[in-house]
């Protein structure tokens, strides 16, 4: 290896297929570790959060239990309900298909402006609660059908591949040291032969791990068809999600028109 570092010997050469699959192999690794960290980042932006539940998802594999982090969105629809039943009083039912039962009014010498903000909060309150439900369903389908795929290639396929290729240069670099050992033999024919059969023998070993190695490298093909199949379910939960939440602003925007009318 220092000779080649040198310069100063041969060095077995792949041929150029089995080049090109190293370098696919390299940058598909590359940008799946890359996908998964910007999914991951999407799904909790605040980097402490996601070492929390890192290390939260480990204990509770381990039977502990998980501490449950509201939402921006759960806390926000939680203080607009709250504060609509301190302002106006109004207590709120949310029941099926998106309605809203005011199971109280305010005071009847209340204002009305004050009695239509605190009916307007609780509206908004419990909608962004359900906007907090839509969004936790999102993650967890992005965690699910995106991002454990690509955490589970890396930590499988990929991990093997490397094992491999690394197997591979041992073996390479076995092949070519024997092949030095044998152009130096000189006249020494006990020596030469001796040589040459440690040289059939690396060079067998060699290529039986050259194959194995490219099996391995043509499956990144097979492993981008699973992912292109990932990523069209994430694209189809993003809409899903969007269709959704823009549902529910829609249908609030209506209640909060009727409400002020």
């Amino acid at each position: 290896l220092t000779e080649e570092k040198l310069g100063q010997t041969e060095r077995t050469q792949y041929d150029a297929e089995f080049e090109a699959l190293l370098l696919l192999a390299d940058r598909s690794e590359k940008w799946t570790e890359r996908m998964a960290k910007a999914s991951e980042a999407v799904m909790q932006p605040n980097p402490a959060y996601r070492v929390e539940d890192f290390f939260s998802g480990k204990l509770e594999a381990a039977g502990h239990r998980r501490r449950e982090r509201p939402s921006p969105l759960e806390e926000l629809g939680s203080a607009l309900v709250a504060a609509s039943s301190e302002i106006g009083g109004i207590g709120v039912d949310e029941g099926g298909g998106g309605g809203i039962k005011f199971t109280a009014q305010t005071s009847s010498d209340g204002a009305a402006a004050t009695a239509r903000y605190a009916k307007s909060l609780a509206l908004a309150g419990h909608a962004e609660l359900r906007l907090a439900q839509l969004e936790a369903d999102f993650l967890a389908s992005c965690g699910s059908a995106f991002v454990a795929p690509l955490r589970a290639h890396l930590a499988g396929d990929a991990r093997s591949l490397r094992k491999e290729r690394r197997s591979l240069e041992i073996f390479r670099l076995d092949l070519d040291w024997a092949r030095t050992r044998l152009r130096r033999c000189g006249d020494d024919e006990a020596a030469r032969r001796a040589a040459e059969q440690e040289c059939d023998k690396m060079e067998a070993e060699f290529e039986h791990q050259l194959r194995v190695t490219r099996l391995l490298l043509e499956g990144v093909n097979a492993t981008h068809d699973y992912h292109l199949n990932c990523l069209n379910e994430l694209v189809a939960a993003q809409l899903n999600y969007h269709s959704e939440c823009l549902n529910r602003l829609q249908q609030l925007q209506r209640q909060m028109a009727d409400k002020t009318e």
